[in-house]
């Protein structure tokens, strides 16, 4: 399939990784994988690739100890980006913002297509390759399940698979592999045990045939394409899929879920003393009710449109288990649930309290998060200096890559100055800013009209956007909000 990757076309692979023991285990499980044939080496062989690790500056000399690191250079060209003042930790917004500097490189280098891998997930081979067939076909982003496994378990099944720094294991091996070391957090998820968790973010169930059909809310975003500058204009904090995506590729049917183990699959691992820790949530039975409860509080629209399609995982001894009886439909399951979710306030309040409370929180959390957003769009903005310096695995600095780039780019689009109007309509719906906030969107805008004048004539600029803070004030108040975001998206 190697012909059907376009020559013109740039790819950008990201692994944000740092801290000895989660090198160690990068270099020794996760990378290999994506040495296979038929990953990293066939894109890189086709079309431009590259592979960029993001990490500490003090961790640099141990990557270069790693002789996979130095064979994944020779297959193409392999950079370090140093974020500093981290710990060893892995917490949510930290990953999330390397993916963001990861994404915003991407774009200012005219990459087409990103692979945002995390440090603990190993892909079967075949599956970069058909991810990025996939968006070559038009797709916004490739979407997968990925299953937690427990480390000591899995990588004594996948040694005998590895052959020179890669791991070439077809994806139904590697189902086998999974399902016989699946994470205890992630077991309770099987509808075939006895107990349930009480955290469903998705659903597996046995198929007829023998295979496992799994439903998921949360889906891992293998590969996407490298979004518009105007949508990374602020560091997004969460995942993903339920914070990023839904905001980056409005439109669900853009998104292609690969929806057989044999096309794409991938799974991550843990740490078999992490696994109290993981249940610490607690189970009870499956239900209908238990899932969609926590669907309420854990799941975006553009989630629940996707939770519909059933991703189906073939291993070659899956036909041998039984598990489970066959007369569970998982698309009655999915229904019931997507009805559950659509059910109206007043109903739900009186029908179910925990549902309708979480709903409650959502829709404030929500709220805040377009808070958070909004004011670190504003600081991106105004603080521009942030310096990232991008070497080689030789030592060699690369470049210098600049935060102020994110501007510079933002002002080439003619929509800009209404998305500075959205941002103050939307900050004085959600909270009462102060009166040096308030001064500083004035200089922004003002120093943007400066620089626009000469190329906008008087009587043009005038009608398009204000020229004052006076007019700035009454613009806002004129104009519909729906109507500028939808110039703004370009819709």
């Amino acid at each position: 399939m190697s012909q059907y990757i376009a020559k013109d076309k740039k790819t950008l692979f990201a692994s944000y990784v740092w801290g000895s023991d989660y090198i160690d285990n990068f270099c020794s499980l996760v990378l290999p994988s994506h040495l296979a044939i038929n990953n990293v080496p066939v894109i890189a062989q086709n079309a431009h690739a590259e592979y960029l690790i993001i990490t500490r500056s003090q961790d640099l000399e141990l990557w270069r100890k790693k002789k996979v690191i130095h064979h994944l250079n020779k297959l193409c060209k392999t950079c370090f980006m140093t974020v500093d003042g981290i710990s060893d930790g892995v917490p949510y917004s930290l990953v999330s913002y390397m993916q963001w500097l990861s994404m915003v490189y991407a774009h200012t280098q005219d990459f087409d297509f990103i692979f945002p891998l995390y440090a603990d997930a190993i892909c079967s081979k075949n599956s970069m390759m058909n991810a990025q067939t996939k968006l070559e076909e038009g797709y916004h982003a490739v979407l997968t399940l990925g299953l937690l496994t427990i480390k000591e378990k899995l990588e004594t099944r996948l040694q005998k698979f590895m052959t020179n720094n890669a791991l070439e294991i077809g994806s139904r091996n590697m189902v086998d592999a999974v399902l016989e070391s699946v994470h205890p957090f992630h077991k309770a998820m099987f509808l075939s045990e006895e107990k349930f968790t009480k955290n469903p973010s998705f659903f597996v169930a046995e198929a007829s045939d023998g295979s496992y059909q799994a439903h998921t809310f949360h889906h891992h975003p293998f590969a996407m394409r490298v979004p518009e500058m105007h949508k990374l204009c602020a560091p997004f904090n969460g995942t993903l899929d339920q914070h990023f995506l839904p905001f980056v590729f409005d439109d669900p049917y853009s998104l292609y879920i690969a929806q057989d183990s044999d096309e794409v699959f991938i799974c991550s691992f843990d740490d078999a003393r992490e696994s109290q820790f993981r249940l610490s949530g607690g189970l009870n039975r499956a239900s209908i009710s238990s899932i969609a409860t926590f669907a309420e509080l854990a799941s975006t629209p553009m989630q629940r449109h996707l939770f519909a399609s059933p991703i189906t995982l073939r291993g070659n001894t899956l036909n041998q288990r039984k598990t489970m009886k066959k007369d569970i439909n998982p698309q009655i399951i999915v229904e019931a649930v997507l009805r559950q979710l659509s059910t109206p306030d007043s109903v739900l309040r009186e029908s179910n309290a925990a549902a309708y409370r979480y709903r409650k929180i959502a829709n404030a959390n929500l709220k805040g998060s377009h808070r958070h957003f909004l004011k670190r769009a504003m600081w991106r903005a105004s603080n521009n200096s942030e310096k990232i310096a991008i070497q080689s695995v030789s030592g060699d600095t690369v470049d210098d890559f600049c935060l102020y780039k994110i501007v510079e780019k933002l002002q080439k689009f003619n929509r800009y100055m209404l998305f500075r109007i959205i941002i103050l309509r939307l900050i004085s719906n959600f909270f009462k800013p102060d009166s040096r906030f308030i001064e500083r969107l004035v200089w922004i805008n003002r120093k943007i009209q400066s620089q626009r004048s000469n190329k906008t004539s008087t009587k043009t600029s005038t009608k398009t956007s204000p020229q004052s803070d006076n007019d700035l004030k009454n613009y806002i108040n004129k104009v519909p909000t729906v109507s500028l975001i939808r110039v703004f998206l370009g819709l």
